[in-house]
């Protein structure tokens, strides 16, 4: 792994091929970690954003759904 046997912190591999290809796979495995991240805050946004102000903003509109169409309104929820 490294060269003349020194201790090194760093990773020296002789085949510049596999060096590419392990930075390819870190910067991918990096990628992905950040998209995924991004995606878990966006949806735990939106269901804060749905729970916590629609349910408030549109408690009447839900109420008055309720009144007159209880089994869509059940259904829905």
């Amino acid at each position: 792994m490294c060269r003349n046997g020194s201790k090194s912190k760093y990773i020296v591999i002789d085949r510049p091929w596999s060096q590419m290809r392990l930075w390819f796979v870190l910067v991918m495995v990096n990628g992905v970690k950040h998209f995924v991240f991004t995606w878990l805050v966006f949806r735990v946004t939106v269901w804060i954003r749905n729970t916590l102000f629609l349910s408030m903003v549109h408690a009447s509109f839900f109420l008055k759904k309720e009144v007159q169409y209880p089994l869509l309104a059940r259904s829905s929820s």
